[in-house]
């Protein structure tokens, strides 16, 4: 029988998300800068978080029916892990206008609350093996017959995914890939130096060196497209259970 809540939650993103024009891409895809720009063609979002978080809490709200639905469990992931993602450009620009505004204190705790997000965003996309970073890098080492072609395909995926190049490659982070693993073991620590970064040019009362911390990140990229680390190829956790607790968590802070 159709359900009320999921036709309100569908006509909620054709209203947004899917009557936007080009590609969605995200603020924390991107290399840490002061002044991020658009990447990629990326144009500003027509429509506003919060009418995008009514639709999902539609969506969220059919759980009880279709928990156990496979094609539920992957949109709820996804719309939550497109709309955390939304949320991290909003929290981006708090962060920075308390950068500007010298505010140690403040800049701190927003920094921390960035990194717990995409700390709760690697979580939710492990429960679904569309969105693992471990998957995509045993599929192709599966294609290698030696460790020194496995370990070749293995950073041929992983800079396809990043740097798409070199370490000065204009490509980088053109693939914008939003996956468990990839936020945890990439983005993540990446975003920390930078927050790191800011806060040591605020200790000592100094500019920030921009140019400085960019060749930095750089090295550090490269190097991470040559490690072997292992991460979970087989997913973890309830895919609704995660979802819905996000959303308990963020729903309200949309506004």
């Amino acid at each position: 029988r159709p359900i009320p809540e999921a036709i309100q939650a569908w006509q909620g993103f054709l209203n947004t998300v899917y009557g936007c024009p080009g590609r969605g891409n995200s603020i924390l895809c991107q290399r840490p800068t002061l002044l991020p720009k658009g990447q990629w063609g990326n144009p500003p979002r027509p429509y506003q978080l919060l009418q995008l978080a009514e639709a999902w809490d539609a969506l969220a709200s059919c759980a009880p029916e279709l928990n156990e639905v496979d094609a539920y469990q992957y949109d709820l992931v996804n719309v939550t892990r497109h709309i955390l993602s939304e949320l991290a450009g909003v929290y981006h620009e708090r962060l920075m206008k308390s950068f500007s505004k010298g505010n140690k204190e403040r800049f701190h705790n927003e920094a921390g609350a960035f990194l717990e997000l995409l700390d709760d965003m690697d979580a939710l996309l492990a429960t679904r093996a569309e969105f693992l970073l471990g998957k995509w890098i045993a599929d192709a080492r599966r294609w290698g017959n030696t460790e020194e072609e496995k370990a070749l395909l293995e950073w041929n995926a992983r800079t396809q995914i990043t740097l798409w190049g070199p370490k000065d490659s204009v490509l980088h982070d053109y693939a914008q890939k939003q996956w468990s693993g990839l936020i945890k073991g990439f983005y993540q620590p990446r975003w920390k130096q930078f927050f790191e970064a800011l806060e040591a040019s605020m200790d000592s009362h100094r500019s920030f060196n921009a140019d400085a911390f960019e060749s930095q990140i750089r090295t550090w990229e490269d190097d991470w497209t040559r490690q072997t680390e292992a991460y979970p190829a087989i997913p973890i956790g309830d895919p609704v259970d995660v979802a819905c607790r996000l959303w308990q968590k963020y729903h309200l802070r949309m506004e």
